[in-house]
């Protein structure tokens, strides 16, 4: 089942916990429906800047596994990257 969508932030799309991973290409797909790798810039509410920095702070420190979404991952990719 999907998360309520929040209005304030409808591109903000989650990814509930125990999804399909059916579910997850689609989702992905979803999310970046209106991203554009040339623009990859976004606005972030003043109200959200200290998660931002918090996040960021934690990838620097932790170099987490990452996936490039430009070509868009195939479902397998996104099953396996999902998987761990």
């Amino acid at each position: 089942p999907a998360q309520p969508s929040d209005p304030a932030r409808p591109s903000r799309p989650a990814q509930p916990a125990g999804a399909a991973e059916s579910d997850v290409h689609a989702r992905t797909r979803e999310a970046l429906r209106r991203w554009s790798p040339t623009c990859p810039a976004t606005h972030v509410p003043a109200d959200e800047v200290d998660e931002v920095r918090i996040v960021a702070g934690w990838i620097a420190a932790n170099d987490p596994p990452a996936l490039a979404l430009d070509p868009l991952p195939t479902e397998r990719q996104l099953a396996t990257f999902a998987r761990g």
